[in-house]
């Protein structure tokens, strides 16, 4: 009846902690050639679409910290000064708060608009509560090639 018992905890247990605990997933980053990222002074962030959560500030911020000047505005804004162009789009859920679903990101070339790098985070059925500065900090850090953390508040 002992080991019955111990068995029975161990399970709710284990069940308990699998049901709690959040998972998201960020995909590798897409770099075709990291000495295009080098160097740059001017980005330009396209404004999202979609009803503005916070990203696009949280972007505007870690790129300032990493020594950009950053301006930002619709797609057919982009300036003649800007030496790559950064696209993003977030997708939120409710789950007694709002929470980000998935944020995707990508680094363009402004004159010739070739993509320079991408990278993508999702939470799953069992997500997460990430907040705007900690995912933009990790995806920029893996587009950068930099480690995380580094660009926080």
């Amino acid at each position: 009846m002992k080991y019955y018992h111990s068995g029975l905890l161990t399970a709710a247990l284990g069940a308990y902690l699998f049901l709690t605990t959040g998972c998201h997933s960020i995909s590798p980053a897409n770099v075709p050639d990291p000495k295009r990222l080098v160097g740059k002074k001017q980005i330009y962030v396209v404004q999202s679409a979609l009803k503005e959560r916070g990203f696009r500030k949280e972007i505007e911020r870690n790129l300032t910290a990493r020594g950009l000047t950053v301006t930002f505005g619709p797609k057919d804004g982009l300036k003649p000064e800007a030496e790559l162009f950064l696209v993003y789009e977030d997708r939120w859920t409710w789950d007694m708060v709002m929470y980000p679903r998935q944020v995707n990101m990508a680094i363009y070339d402004a004159k010739t608009q070739e993509l320079l790098g991408s990278v993508e985070f999702k939470n799953n059925a069992f997500h997460t509560f990430p907040d705007p500065p900690e995912i933009t900090d990790e995806l920029l850090g893996r587009i950068f090639g930099e480690p995380e953390g580094r660009y926080m508040k």
